[in-house]
């Protein structure tokens, strides 16, 4: 229940207690006034008496009635235009101190109106007007000060508790009239009125105790200031808090309102999207007090005399608390039920309920004992919807208000709201009088009609917001979706499967711990096609040929338990025990003459292939393996494990073991050398995405292993997807999820040939600094940085794999061929392992800007950034570049090394290499330009590489920079929004693509596609590759984020937090 509290201090904690104070002056001040009206004294004071048979009637007229009632709701609307300019004038500080003098002047008016006689209700009235001024002041500052001085995870709590001390106040407002009724003199009145000098006294004492906002002092340019703020309200000894990047990232979004005024213009508001926000945001707030809200909270004494309600104080306060209860069920029914139902409901409910409340004080007249009970009862209900009702109001409200404008949105749906309860609490009392409207009690008819008015509208307008992100929403709306279509709307990265956006993910570079939990894939689940129809020219073998390739049941046994023992974290998703023991069953089969063939037999040689290929000298010494007879058989074991998949009809038939066999095949795959089987790998990828939906986790289908395997499993695969066949071999990575196969560029540089053993040692440099790289990362919430010394203890566990494999980068030739193969594989392999060292150090890159403690990982990242693009400068062929990795490589790099220069900028020093820089950042500027990407990150690296370096030109020549980049800026120029691709012919969609047409948008590629002959070389048609149940609409998002280990905005955006000067 209070696991926020983990992270948040105790100033942080003192300072939502204390600010909430605002929060308990506006619910008390809210509360007192419609309850005072039944308190016999203060009605003989204040208005006029008459006396009927002998009994003395003491009652304030209409017009007093009225004007007590409406000065609060005008008092509030000019408190919320004060608020804008107290709060960016004075400080929240300030805002808070000047609110509670407000708030005692007019509470001494009030007070100080009942002595002496008579009373003066015009004085009573002007101290009102005061006070409510405060209380428009308080709701506006004190939400604003609680979420600028929350923790991230404390936020919302915070915000509920204001709401909920609110409530309290109101409670005990009518509570304290109730207990003051028993005395017959002016105290009964003069108690709930001397009591709210408490709250904004306290307001005045403890305020200055508290800690400034740090956004707001930033804001004011105190940045020293604001950085000192920050760490007393967020930094402990433990937690690692980095005051100066929070309020960095802070002035970033600051210095982006200044520089694009017309980017949040009020005329915007008047026009297009914004405008349909608009109405949305003013009109659940009008409806609310439409709804009959406003008009209970200040007159529902009277409300109940007219239904014939005696004993009006105990129902008073029972009628509260059941709205408290309300309230209390509200902040959670939006996030169970979504916002649009349970606002149409209750707004529904709320009408029924206040018409069956004015049909039966118009069927029973005058009342009875009867009607006026079953009145109440209906009333209860009413207040129970009306309070599930209230919170939701707000969270609709924010959720509508567009990122660029929110202030101004909110502003005035919350004007306007006053204004509306202003016009009730005016009009309301001349409405159910007698001697005007005489309606009484059926002025719930009124209500009522609103409420269905407003359960309609709300049918109409109101969109489903739950569980969008604010940036989701600006996408829905500033594209004109439906209203209707809201909630069924489904973006790449909140599919129904996290695992499916990992996949996606996968694929584009994304390489962080995320979204791998989740239920069902969302590939649909037909058949999919034969494996002979999509190649016929690959044969199987016969079942007898794969069986004479098998080991003996000994050395099976052996390389099985070396596989589980030092390769399986690696090499697949298999779990061990249930492998050893379908191994087990296989031989026994076999020894009694039945022989098993089946997608195991496949699992099986892959597990051998693998463990032939990876296992070293003296794993094989201690599992007792022959060194050249696993060397032989290695290859073989490979194709019979292909051959057989395929035999057994794999890819249309998936099954968890397919599953399994297929990720281990993949990777054996490309230790093998067997090119023959390029144009097979967009199937079998495709292949093994069915089988993962098919078989993947046991919340969806029932597998053949227990549900804690299949999660296991499920762990495996992405994991293996993730850092070993999209990020460790680079020109594979794209082949199942683009329609540009960018593994086509890789027939025109690779050889038949096996890989040279320099270029298998690379391989397997980078396969096992994956488990370097899944230990730092791999027990992380995505959110998550490692600490320092986990950082440096894997950047020592990577030295160690490269010092073992000898790494020394030989320079590639001009041309690619056969004999130049090694020395390209060598490059690309270097250029991964150099991107590790980034990965590991990246958190710390901006640290160590201004923190001597992580010096290292700023030289870690220089050292790589350096590294790669040299290897890029000796001249890798063109086809790298149409690597998606490379160009990402490509543009880390280029972004390293161009903060690297800015800063040393701006701190008045120059490099030795600083005109070396320069060239290779230039020429790396027009290589990104050059290259034919459909994601657009090599233009978007180019140009913010572009507008750093320029930055840094100017101000190492002693100038202001002309460049400002702003958070806007940034976000900008690598186009963070996310597309949607259609896999299949350009320009059309998943639906109507037809696989015979050949891919026309595909980029440049062979005209064919070496197999295993080359006699019986076949054309390539991409387009063949891909069955129809592969394809899906896919929004693939940009991989900036995961350049600086950012799974956020805002963590993006604080990699240049501290860096650029003019931020």
């Amino acid at each position: 229940m209070f696991e926020y509290l983990q992270e948040t201090t105790v100033t942080s904690l003192w300072c939502m207690c204390l600010a909430s104070i605002g929060a308990f002056l506006f619910g008390f001040d809210n509360g007192w006034w419609g309850t005072i009206q039944g308190v016999e004294p203060f009605l003989r004071d204040y208005g006029t008496c008459q006396t009927i048979n002998g009994i003395e009637t003491c009652n304030i007229s209409t017009s007093q009635r009225s004007a007590g009632s409406s000065v609060q709701s005008g008092g509030i609307m000019v408190g919320s235009l004060l608020a804008l300019y107290v709060n960016n004038r004075l400080g929240r500080k300030m805002a808070l101190v000047v609110t509670g003098v407000i708030s005692i002047v007019g509470i001494l008016l009030e007070v100080t109106s009942g002595i002496g006689s008579p009373a003066r209700f015009s004085q009573f009235v002007v101290g009102k007007s005061i006070a409510s001024i405060a209380m428009g002041l308080a709701a506006n500052i004190v939400p604003i000060y609680l979420s600028e001085t929350s923790s991230s995870a404390a936020r919302g709590s915070a915000i509920n508790m204001y709401q909920n001390v609110q409530i309290i106040g109101f409670v005990l407002a009518a509570g304290v009239v109730y207990a003051s009724t028993k005395r017959d003199d002016s105290a009964s009145y003069f108690i709930p009125l001397g009591i709210q000098f408490a709250a904004p006294t306290a307001m005045i004492v403890l305020t200055p105790l508290l800690p400034e906002s740090p956004r707001w002092l930033a804001w004011k340019g105190r940045s020293e200031e604001a950085i000192k703020s920050a760490e007393r309200l967020f930094g402990t000894p433990t937690n690692g808090f980095d005051a100066t990047s929070y309020v960095g990232q802070i002035e970033i979004s600051i210095e982006a309102d200044r520089l694009n005024p017309q980017s949040s213009s009020w005329r915007d508001l008047c026009r297009g999207p914004d405008l349909r926000r608009l109405l949305i945001a003013v009109g659940v707030q009008c409806f609310l007090q439409a709804q009959g809200s406003s008009y209970i909270i200040n007159y529902m004494v009277r409300f109940l005399n007219d239904t014939g309600v005696t004993n009006i104080f105990p129902c008073i306060m029972g009628l509260n608390c059941t709205y408290y209860a309300g309230i209390l069920t509200g902040h959670f029914l939006p996030d169970r039920y979504g916002r649009r139902p349970v606002l149409i409901w209750s707004s529904a409910w709320c009408g029924v309920f206040m018409l069956l409340i004015a049909s039966v004080v118009t069927a029973v007249s005058p009342s009875t004992s009867q009607s006026s009970a079953a009145s109440l009862a209906i009333l209860f209900l009413w207040q129970l919807a009306s309070g599930v009702m209230s919170p939701l109001i707000w969270i609709v409200c924010t959720e509508a208000a567009p990122t660029r404008n929110r202030e101004k949105v909110l502003s005035i749906a919350l004007f306007v709201s006053f204004g509306v309860s202003l016009l009730i609490a005016s009009v309301s009392p001349y409405i159910q009088d007698p001697g005007f409207g005489n309606m009484g009690s059926r002025i719930g008819f009124i209500w009522g009609s609103f409420s269905i008015i407003a359960a309609t509208w709300s049918f109409f307008m109101v969109p489903e917001t739950k569980g969008k992100s604010l940036e989701q929403l600006d996408h829905l709306y500033d594209n004109n979706v439906p209203t209707r279509e809201f909630g069924k709307y489904k973006f790449a990265d909140e599919r129904e499967n996290g695992l499916a956006g990992a996949i996606e993910e996968a694929a584009l570079g994304i390489g962080q711990i995320r979204r791998w939990q989740g239920t069902p894939f969302p590939l649909p689940l037909e058949r999919g096609p034969l494996w002979e129809s999509t190649h016929p020219w690959f044969s199987t073998m016969p079942l007898s040929t794969a069986l004479a390739a098998l080991p003996t049941r000994q050395e099976s046994h052996a390389l099985v338990e070396a596989f589980c023992q030092h390769l399986n974290w690696m090499c697949g998703c298999l779990h061990c025990p249930t492998l050893r023991r379908l191994h087990n069953e296989f031989w026994i089969l076999q020894e009694q003459g039945q022989p098993q063939d089946g997608i195991f037999l496949s699992l099986l040689f892959a597990v051998l292939s693998n463990a032939a290929f990876l296992l070293d000298d003296q794993q094989m010494k201690s599992a007792a393996l022959d060194p050249e007879w696993l060397q032989r058989s290695a290859k073989t074991w490979f194709d019979c494990s292909f051959a057989t998949f395929f035999r057994c009809d794999g890819l249309a038939r998936p099954s968890l073991l397919a599953c399994q066999a297929m990720v281990t095949l993949n990777y054996a795959f490309h230790l093998s050398g067997n090119t023959r089987i390029h144009g097979a790998m967009p199937s079998i990828n495709i292949g093994m995405a069915r089988a993962i939906n098919l078989h993947l986790l046991g919340s969806s289908h029932s597998g053949s292993t227990e549900e804690i395997i299949q999660r296991e499993m499920g762990r495996r695969v992405w994991w293996h997807l993730v850092e070993v066949e999209w990020n460790f071999t680079p020109y594979h990575r794209y082949s199942s999820v683009a329609p540009n196969h960018f593994n086509t560029a890789l027939p025109d540089i690779i050889d038949e040939g096996e890989y040279s053993t320099d270029s298998l040692s690379f391989l397997l440099a980078t396969c096992r600094s994956a488990r370097v790289l899944y230990d730092l990362y791999g027990s992380l919430e995505p959110n998550q940085n490692p600490s320092y010394d986990a950082v440096l203890a894997a950047s020592d566990q990577l030295d160690k794999i490269c010092h073992s494999f000898h790494v020394k980068p030989q320079q590639p030739v001009e041309s690619p061929s056969a004999t130049s193969t090694s020395s390209y594989m060598r490059a690309v392999l270097e250029m991964t392992l150099a991107y590790r060292y980034y990965v590991i150090h990246r958190a710390y890159f901006v640290k160590s800007l201004s923190e001597v403690a992580f010096q290292k990982s700023h030289a870690a990242c220089v050292k790589a950034a350096e590294t790669i693009l040299s290897l890029a400068d000796k001249g890798l062929p063109s086809a790298f570049y149409r690597l998606w990795n490379v160009t990402l490589w490509l543009v880390s790099a280029g972004i390293v090394l161009s903060l690297d220069l800015v800063k040393a900028a701006s701190d008045k020093r120059i490099p030795l290499d600083v005109l070396m820089r320069r060239k290779r950042l230039a020429g790396l500027v027009d290589v990104l330009r050059t290259l034919a990407d459909q994601s657009g990150i090599g233009a978007r690296g180019a140009k913010l590489i572009e507008h750093l370096c320029t930055m840094e030109r100017e101000l190492s020549a002693g100038r202001s920079s002309s460049i400002r980049i702003t958070r806007d800026d940034i976000l900008g120029l690598v186009n963070l929004r996310k597309r949607n691709i259609s896999i299949g012919s350009q320009g059309q969609t998943s639906e109507n693509w037809d696989p015979s047409v050949e891919d026309t948008a595909t980029t440049s590629r062979p005209a064919q596609y070496p197999t295993g002959d080359r006699a019986t070389d076949i054309e390539f048609n991409e387009a063949a590759l891909l069955p129809s149940w592969g394809h899906a609409d896919l929004s693939l998002p940009q991989p900036f984020f995961d350049l600086f280990g950012a799974v956020e905005e805002n963590q993006f955006l604080d990699f240049f937090a501290g860096v650029l000067p003019e931020l």
